[in-house]
């Protein structure tokens, strides 16, 4: 069928209007069978020879075929991340077609575009006007509103859930594949219609039914919902709904982004591995089905989570650069940006920057960087310069950044928590603040650390309650440094040797090299140099294991070994 397309598309030349129409129509079909295979920039040319044979009157004499040509050419040029083009075939449509329905698909493509482009707020005005258009103006929705609408789903059992009708309303299909546009944009973008567009996609599918875009709902619900002052039950059961729904609709287009949200979620209490495993099957799943920014913040979290085990960084380090270069050819700037100061924090650990401190080098500047990225990716950047500060001893500087970072989620829709990790990294820091300066340390009635109101200890405890299996051996971790710091030397150093045991039985390599060094720090403090040599020494070991050239060079230069 594709030879036969190929070979008459070059002979368009000695066509009537009427093959010409033929003609097109077969490549119309010949694009969406190559868009099936996951070949766009075959089904790319195959739209584009289609439309090269219309006639001038397209608009006027083959309309159906001219939208259709034209909205499928502009959603498989977003796939291949020419957004020039999509934004002038877009532009094309919208000043032809004769209704909003046949408007949709185009909106629909450049919405995403411009999401892609790190355009948010002009995606959720765009996303917002159209909604209008289509009878749904935005509604001020709370989030105790949202969490009541939760409530009605996750109460259901699942054949109650599965007994719901299937959605057979066009123009609500419609409203619901703009309001999950919508609430991935707002998500990323600090705006306060995400619990609008998320409790409207939810009181929608109870009133009119379920459809794939029901999936993404409660999937992005899971996400959200899940942290340390969270909605567990609520993020467990909608994820469950979620995956329910994506099995019982087949909603192929959505999977990548379900299961990457789902498994975030889930990410609290499974192994961190799995998640890893998991995050590359949502990746290769919207590289298959055409979803391509969610196969590529699929990308980005897996990097992420490479990160959180200990991977080796030059391991890291060059799936960080495989997946920004594939980031840089689909024109994917958010995720790209993500990753990218990731890669910087590698570089910076592995002696490749001139400043560990800075995250200024190869990959990015740090000046540039912080002006230029939307707020939440902000939080991300303060949370990787704290963590390098505290590992590089610049305790002063990386509480200055956990103070940047709170001050920037006060604005945003949802904490970059990590699973448990940003809450690690600040109890770390606060705690070696409090080495530094033991005047402000105190103790409530309860017994427990408090400093300037944060309790590390009885946070970390309320952390492994939920998500034991990547969290016991940060919890014995933070109990030996406030036993430290209170002067119970015997409690101090079992926890540091419990904590270095449970770090190295699920092969957490840096958070192995971090106990030996706290546990090297505690016998340095207290005068027995032998025993804080074998500690120092286990740990230069582990940073060197982990590829950690810069903090091995540091570590060398500041202990006595």
């Amino acid at each position: 069928f594709f030879i036969a397309t190929n070979q008459l598309n070059r002979g368009k030349l000695a066509m009537d209007e009427g093959m010409k129409e033929l003609a097109a129509n077969l490549n119309l079909k010949a694009g969406h069978e190559a868009t099936s295979l996951s070949a766009f920039e075959d089904s790319s040319v195959y739209f584009a020879a289609g439309i090269s044979l219309l006639c001038n009157d397209c608009w006027n004499k083959s309309y159906e075929l001219s939208i259709q040509l034209h909205s499928s050419y502009a959603e498989v040029e977003f796939c291949n991340g020419r957004f020039d083009e999509v934004g002038r075939v877009t532009k094309i449509i919208i000043e032809n077609a004769k209704s909003l329905e046949d408007r949709l698909s185009a909106y629909s493509t450049l919405i995403r575009t411009l999401g892609a482009q790190k355009q948010l707020r002009n995606a959720i005005e765009l996303s917002l006007s159209v909604l209008g258009d289509l009878g749904e103006p935005v509604q001020h929705t709370s989030r105790e509103n949202l969490l009541k609408t939760v409530h009605v789903f996750t109460k259901m059992e699942d054949s109650q859930f599965s007994r719901l009708k299937k959605m057979d309303d066009n123009k609500k299909g419609a409203v619901m594949k703009f309001l999950h546009t919508l609430s991935f944009h707002c998500l990323f973008a600090e705006s306060k219609h995400l619990p609008f567009a998320l409790n409207r996609m939810l009181e929608l599918t109870l009133s009119d039914g379920v459809c794939k875009e029901s999936c993404s709902a409660f999937a992005l619900i899971s996400f959200i919902f899940c942290g340390l002052h969270g909605d567990w039950t609520g993020s467990s059961r909608t994820g469950e709904l979620a995956l329910l729904l994506l099995e019982r609709l087949q909603a192929r287009e959505y999977e990548s982004n379900v299961r990457n949200f789902v498994s975030t979620a889930r990410g609290w209490t499974d192994p961190m591995r799995l998640t890893i495993k998991k995050k590359l099957t949502s990746y290769e799943i919207g590289m298959q089905t055409g979803a391509i920014g969610d196969a590529m913040y699929s990308a980005g979290v897996y990097c992420y989570f490479l990160f959180f085990c200990g991977a080796e960084l030059p391991i890291l380090e060059k799936d960080c650069r495989r997946f920004i270069k594939q980031m840089s050819e689909y024109k994917q700037i958010l995720e790209k940006y993500r990753v990218t100061v990731l890669l910087q924090t590698a570089l910076n650990l592995m002696g490749k920057s001139n400043n560990p401190l800075e995250l200024t080098g190869e990959a990015m500047i740090q000046s540039q960087f912080i002006e230029e990225c939307p707020k939440q990716m902000k939080c991300g950047f303060y949370i990787l310069s704290s963590w390098l500060a505290y590992l590089f001893g610049e305790y002063e500087l990386a509480s200055s950044a956990v103070s940047s970072r709170m001050e920037v989620e006060k604005n945003t829709n949802k904490k970059i928590e990590w699973s448990g990790m940003t809450l690690f990294y600040d109890c770390l820091i606060y705690l070696a603040v409090e080495k530094r300066d033991q005047k402000r340390f105190a103790s409530d009635i309860s017994g427990k650390t408090k400093m300037c109101g944060f309790y590390p200890r009885a946070l970390m405890k309320k952390l492994v309650d939920y998500a034991p299996l990547n969290n016991q051996h940060r919890l014995l971790l933070i109990e030996a440094e406030v036993a430290s710091l209170e002067g119970e030397h015997d409690i101090a150093i079992e926890k540091y040797d419990s904590a270095i045991a449970a770090a190295e039985v699920i092969d957490f390599l840096h958070e192995q090299a971090i106990g030996n060094e706290r546990a090297g720090d505690f016998f340095l403090a207290h005068g027995s140099i032998k025993r804080a040599t074998r500690y120092y020494g286990h740990a230069i070991d582990l940073y060197r294991r982990w590829g950690a050239q810069a903090k091995v060079d540091h570590l060398c230069k500041q202990v006595p070994i």
